[in-house]
């Protein structure tokens, strides 16, 4: 028993523990390097600190490069670690700062030095200076409008963009030239500028033609050709010289400059003898207008044919065969004189001047004379005319049979006076005169009617001037007269048997729409009064009103009395009537009187009497209106009862002795009822009541009363509603017991527990559960048994599972043999597994990783290191 090298050991039984600080690596060490001072990779405790790396024995130990931990080295000026190993990103695979680059914090945030001259990360220029404004901005950004070449960059402004910036003047967003904007941004001559994008206009009025400018003449006034905002004006011709030249266009049709001047014009072209020269002035003996453009004529009416002129005849009148424009007028003949004579030409089929028609000749007696004036009697039209007699104008001419003066139908004379009309005679010219006949059949006139006769009586007098009164007369050719039927007068046909006049032509009341007498009426008098016919079978008129009736007989109490009136508690429907008592008013009437008949004031079936007013089975009715009652007893349930079940009716079987159903009792069927107990109810009545029997309130099995209500076995049930429990000691496991006496339920030693020595099984003496103080774990055989946390196979503590197999503080263990792991998070550190847990930093502070503060270290998820980017380096 000798200390071996590196370590101490202490006690009795002695404790070793390896010697931190000798450059030997023992037990729980993971590194040494031959001293206790912490920040040097290795720590007090001989623990690798976080962020380095140790080799060997005694440790060696450097930062580790990559992981976002600056410690040792990595904290110089020039040093970094920004958690990679990738290049040019500000710190290089070796944790170095990269040239061109500037890098804090821990992991290290690197940055691009922008101003420093050299282009790096993210920079797109540097041209030495962080200044905005000159094409590389203070972030090192190529800034809008400008191009950036080289390190450091050289930034030029970007001409044809639309942005002015460096030495440019203009910039109007393209190359072009001429468009006051140069290739190169430069303002061009006689020129303005303005904004950006740059807008380039020329002045207006400079005698310098440019841009869009259509012309400048020097001035900015309208109305020499060159208007105010540098456009030709229209009806202008316009040099291209600075300045520019304007002069009007002769023969364009507008008139401008010297053309809008007395004696000058422009007609739209430059032909002479049209009235407007060929340089643009007014000829002689011509006037054109003044408008544009100028419109030049002859002068019209001057007794001189000039121009265009057929004739002139002094004047500028139409329709005297010389028009106002002095054309020869279609139907005259002019001489061609001057002044022209014109005369209208008859014959011609036009009707001009003093004509009031031409029908193509120069015949008289046909309407139109042979001077072309209409003649009397006659209506001409058109050109060429036509001409026809007026008919209606009392003057016979023509093809006119006759003409009466008027155009009226049915006065003798046709309407087109070209016939007599049948019934009439007319005779005479200038008017004809027209008279009819009466009694010759035909109404014509002022005849009322004409009948073919003069005899009265008829309907039509003798004169055929009046109807006679009772008829009524229609038709022509004869008359046909017929009674009035509805005026209340009784004449010709109306006064034979079976007719009637009741003073209106209504159907149903007796007399009919033709005056006919109604089946089922009896009529008399004039007017005719009609009233329906009592006994006869047949319902009219009043009969069919509500409480009226005609059964075919005037005899009293078979429902419809001897005056057609419907008798009290009575029915009576159809034609001839057809009366029955009415079933459900009460009254008995009738068949309702016989035997086995009712009527109970309703016809609500199920109440004693039916629908029909008979007496139900198993029902007895009396009395008016019927009163009806069933037995309680006779095995029949009717009425009010809930159940009839034998006579005689008694309690206790479940239907009571006033044949209702008693508590706790189920109740089926009509004849009769068949009762039985209700199981489930709580309720213990009839054979629920013997031994073996119970019901606790439900119908669920297995809790000792069953489903039918019958104690079930191994239980014990008393009291209403049944309170069933366990009988425990009778060898029977039921319902919560888990074993009961010698019967453990299929169980028989400790294994079935899960125990590995079979040991004693016993029953608890409640039945509640098994007694297993015959049984016993054994801790340290690598199962884990009943009463054990743990079982890792040995009985040393300190390795998560305790010598008694209990989970040790800060552990957690499972499987068989258990397998047990530092729990992190619960603040509890096991230095075998952790370096820390939670809030627990294992007395390890900011000062142990060379910062002036001590507090701002926080322990890492996985426990097996340090965060120390809250840490301060501060003073």
């Amino acid at each position: 028993c000798r200390t071996e090298q590196g370590w101490t050991c202490n006690g009795t039984p002695s404790t070793c523990q390896p010697i931190c600080g000798d450059g030997l690596i023992r037990g729980t060490e993971t590194c040494d390097d031959g001293n206790v001072l912490p920040n040097d990779g290795c720590n007090a405790t001989c623990q690798r600190e976080t962020g380095w790396t140790c080799t060997g024995s005694p440790s060696v130990c450097s930062p580790l490069c990559g992981d976002g931990l600056r410690v040792g080295a990595e904290t110089q000026s020039t040093r970094c670690d920004d958690g990679n190993l990738a290049p040019n990103d500000g710190c290089s695979a070796t944790c170095a700062i990269e040239q061109g680059w500037s890098c804090t914090g821990s992991p290290s945030y690197c940055y691009a030095i922008c101003g420093d001259g050299r282009i790096v990360g993210t920079e797109q220029c540097d041209n030495s200076n962080a200044s905005s404004g000159d094409g590389c901005s203070s972030t090192c950004q190529i800034e809008p409008g400008w191009s950036c070449t080289g390190a450091p960059s050289v930034c030029t402004a970007s001409c044809g963009d639309g942005v002015i910036l460096g030495s440019e003047q203009c910039d109007d967003g393209n190359l072009v030239n001429l468009d006051g904007c140069s290739n190169t941004c430069q303002r061009e001559q006689y020129w303005t500028c303005l904004g950006a994008p740059s807008v380039c206009t020329t002045p207006c009025g400079d005698g310098h033609l440019r841009g869009s400018e259509a012309c400048d003449d020097g001035n900015t006034t309208s109305g020499d050709g060159c208007a105010f905002n540098c456009t030709r004006e229209t009806g202008w011709t316009c040099s291209g010289t600075d300045p520019t030249v304007c002069n009007p266009i002769c023969g364009d049709g507008i008139r401008v400059g010297v053309e809008a001047t007395a004696g000058r014009c422009d007609d739209g072209n430059t032909n002479p003898n049209d009235g407007c020269s060929a340089t643009c002035t007014v000829e002689l003996g011509w006037n054109c207008s003044t408008g544009a453009p100028s419109v030049c004529n002859t002068i019209c009416g001057d007794s001189r044919i000039r121009g265009g002129e057929t004739c002139d005849d002094g004047n500028t009148i139409s329709g005297d065969g010389c028009s106002n424009i002095c054309a020869n007028e279609i139907g005259w003949s002019c001489n061609g004189g001057e002044p022209t004579l014109c005369s209208a030409v008859c014959g011609d089929s036009r009707i001009v001047g003093p004509e009031t028609c031409d029908d193509g000749n120069s015949n008289s007696n046909d309407g139109c004379s042979s001077s072309c004036l209409t003649e009397i009697g006659w209506t001409c039209n058109g050109a060429p005319s036509v001409c026809y007699t007026t008919c209606g104008d009392g003057h016979r001419r023509g093809a006119e049979v006759c003409d009466d003066g008027n155009t009226l139908p049915g006065d003798g004379c046709a309407a087109n006076c070209l016939s007599t009309e049948l019934g009439w005679t007319c005779v005479g010219t200038d008017p004809t005169t027209c008279t009819t006949t009466c009694g010759d059949g035909h109404r014509r006139g002022t005849e009322v009617c004409d009948d073919g006769n003069t005899s009265g009586g008829d309907g039509c007098a003798a004169n055929c001037l009046s109807v006679e009164s009772g008829w009524t007369c229609a038709g022509l050719d004869p008359t046909t007269c017929t009674p009035f039927c509805g005026d209340g007068q009784l004449v010709g046909a109306e006064l034979n048997v079976g007719r009637c006049d009741d003073g209106n032509t209504n159907n149903g009341d007796g007399c009919s729409s033709t005056c006919n007498i109604e089946a089922g009426y009896t009529c008399s008098g004039v007017p005719s009064t009609c009233a329906p016919t009592c006994g006869d079978g047949l319902r009219v008129g009043v009969e069919l009103n509500v409480g009226r009736c005609d059964d075919g007989n005037t005899t009293p109490l078979d429902g419809c009395d001897a005056n057609c009136n419907k008798e009290v508690g009575w029915n009576c429907v159809g034609t001839p009537s057809v009366c029955t008592p009415a079933c459900g008013d009460g009254l008995r009437v009738g068949v309702e009187l016989n035997a086995g008949r009712c009527d109970d004031g309703d016809t609500t079936p199920l109440d004693g009497c039916d629908g029909t007013c008979t007496v139900e089975a198993y029902w007895s009715c009396v009395g008016t209106p019927s009163i009806c009652t069933t037995p309680c007893g006779d095995g029949h349930v009717r009425g009010t009862e809930e159940c009839d079940d034998v006579v005689p009716a008694e309690d206790g079987d479940g239907c009571s002795s006033t044949c209702t159903i008693e508590t706790g009792w189920l109740c089926v069927g009509t004849d009769p009822t068949v009762c039985s107990e209700e199981c489930g109810d709580g309720l213990r009545v009839g054979v629920e009541l013997t031994a073996g029997h119970c019901d606790d309130d439900n119908t669920t099995n297995n809790d000792g009363c069953s489903s039918t209500c019958n104690v079930e076995f191994g239980f014990a049930c008393v009291g209403t509603p049944s309170v069933c429990d366990e009988v425990c000691g009778d060898g029977n496991v039921v319902g919560a017991e888990v074993c009961d006496g010698a019967n453990l339920d299929g169980f028989t030693d400790c294994t079935d527990l899960g125990y590995v020595n079979p040991g004693t099984l016993a029953c608890l003496p409640d039945c509640s559960d098994y007694n297993t103080s015959g049984c016993s774990a054994g801790c340290g055989n690598g199962i884990v048994e009943p009463g054990e946390g743990c079982d890792d196979g040995g009985t040393a503590g300190g390795d998560g599972c305790s010598n008694a197999c209990a989970i040790e503080s800060g552990w957690t263990c499972s499987g068989n043999p258990s397998v047990c792991h530092a729990v992190c998070g619960d603040n509890i550190v096991i230095a075998s597994e952790e370096q820390c847990d939670g809030t627990n930093l294992n007395g390890v502070d900011c000062t142990d990783y060379n910062y002036f503060n001590a507090t701002g270290l926080a322990c890492l998820g996985t426990c097996l290191g340090f965060n120390t980017s809250g840490c301060s380096a501060s003073c």
